[in-house]
């Protein structure tokens, strides 16, 4: 369940509270994984995975998550002068607010001074945004040394890419496939698959690997470390773009003409090896033999989708009884229907392939949550929604989509505190799961 997701009240600190009661929930019910999407900043239209931001927390959950929390003017000079990350982004914040969005319409001086972050703010606004930040950071830490006593880990949860109009790239464009302006030469997406016939163009910038390459990849050590501090386990979103990544040409109106180019993801992974933190690589999509050889050397959990274990042999390792020891198993994730949604949807010849699996029409949701809990997987994580067996006007995310039914999914208390979480829990203990 998403942060933003967790029910809470209206007055400050309120979601940081909420959060500490969820996870006491979760351990009262037996159950140690909490997932969360994204904690970075949300673009337009609520996504996190267009982050302007890739080592900040999300400004807009400041008022409920730490609008009671007070800081100090040594504290923000201190994280400021400790934390490089944390200056780019009070800068960048600060020129945004007198300059507007997006950084590429800048004037050209400030537009070239992220690199060397030569440029002159208002110091008033640089420290506001500084604090804000690091308000959030102690709100979190509550959070997190909460979790850790009821044995709670934190899964979080790190897109491959970032935005286009975002501090990541402002201050490191050549580490980027821009253009003379800042804006991307080449963009990220996938092909045509399940979720699209046209594939899904993202949009953001896609990386200049043979630059990262000549760093050693301290962006990307600095980046993972930063959420290293966040959670206890970092799901490695869109994996298979650590081997290969679609890049598709900068005016192109979707994914279809996109090509294919390599990435030297086993190099990266290993300047990551002294970051203390465990990885799950989400391998769905075109899965090659690169892909499977990089997450066997990494010793890496993958990922199973029991809703895609009925659409045919080709997905077989996905159906539940099938699915292997060494991935994290989900009914479904913020990308799919609820259980109840995409049964409601399923076509008949689908709808058979998992009765003879072993859901029971008559109560599809918490079958296919017992088997997924009873198969092989490691660990097997299922959305709130379904676990209250919610239908699919609680889905998360439509790909390829834009709109107010994507992002916005909240539970309410009576959603926290249903009976359902206990059943999950008690159906976990008698699968030996905790």
């Amino acid at each position: 369940m998403d942060v933003r997701s967790v029910a809470h009240g209206g007055q400050p600190g309120d979601l940081r509270r909420a959060c500490i009661a969820w996870v006491n929930t979760l351990a009262g019910s037996g159950l140690s994984l909490w997932q969360i999407l994204p904690l970075n900043p949300v673009d337009g239209v609520g996504s996190p995975y267009a982050s302007r931001a890739a080592n900040a927390i999300d400004p807009s959950l400041h008022p409920e998550l730490a609008g009671d929390i007070t800081v100090t003017a040594s504290e923000v000079t201190a994280a400021l002068e400790s934390q490089p990350w944390l200056r780019r982004f009070a800068v960048f914040e600060a020129l945004r607010e007198v300059h507007g969005a997006p950084w590429t319409v800048w004037p050209l001086a400030i537009r070239n001074a992220g690199l060397n972050l030569d440029v002159t703010v208002d110091e008033t606004r640089l420290r506001h945004h500084a604090a804000v930040q690091v308000a959030l950071g102690r709100a979190w830490q509550a959070v997190q040394a909460a979790a850790a006593e009821a044995q709670v880990l934190i899964v979080g949860d790190m897109p491959l890419y970032v935005a286009e109009d975002s501090v990541d790239v402002w201050s490191a464009p050549h580490l980027f496939e821009l253009d003379e302006r800042g804006r991307a030469q080449q963009r990220a997406g996938v092909p045509p698959d399940i979720f699209s016939d046209t594939g899904q163009l993202w949009g953001n910038p896609v990386y200049a690997w043979a630059a990262h390459v000549e760093e050693g990849f301290a962006w990307w050590h600095q980046r993972v470390a930063r959420l290293a501090e966040l959670v206890d386990v970092v799901r490695l979103d869109h994996f298979i773009g650590l081997v290969r990544a679609w890049s598709i040409p900068g005016d192109a109106p979707d994914a279809r003409t996109g090509e294919w180019i390599d990435v030297p993801g086993a190099a990266l992974m290993s300047a990551l090896d002294d970051i203390d933190v465990a990885f799950i690589a989400e391998d769905l999509g075109l899965v090659t033999p690169a892909v499977k050889q990089l997450r066997n050397d990494r010793h890496l959990l993958g990922m199973a989708i029991h809703q895609f274990g009925f659409a045919g042999d080709a997905y077989a390792p996905h159906t539940p009884s099938l699915t292997p020891e060494d991935v994290v198993a989900y009914p479904g994730t913020h990308d799919n229907d609820t259980v109840l949604g995409w049964w409601t949807d399923a076509d008949e010849t689908t709808q058979q392939r998992a009765v003879t699996a072993g859901v029971e029409p008559s109560a599809p949701v918490r079958s296919l949550l017992q088997m997924g809990l009873a198969c092989p997987a490691r660990w097997y994580i299922a959305p709130l929604q379904d676990v209250l067996g919610l239908g699919a006007e609680a889905r998360m995310n439509v790909p390829s989509t834009v709109g107010p039914h994507n992002w916005s999914w909240r539970a309410n208390d009576d959603h926290m505190s249903r009976e359902a979480i206990a059943w999950f829990g008690e159906v976990a203990k008698a699968h030996g799961r905790r």
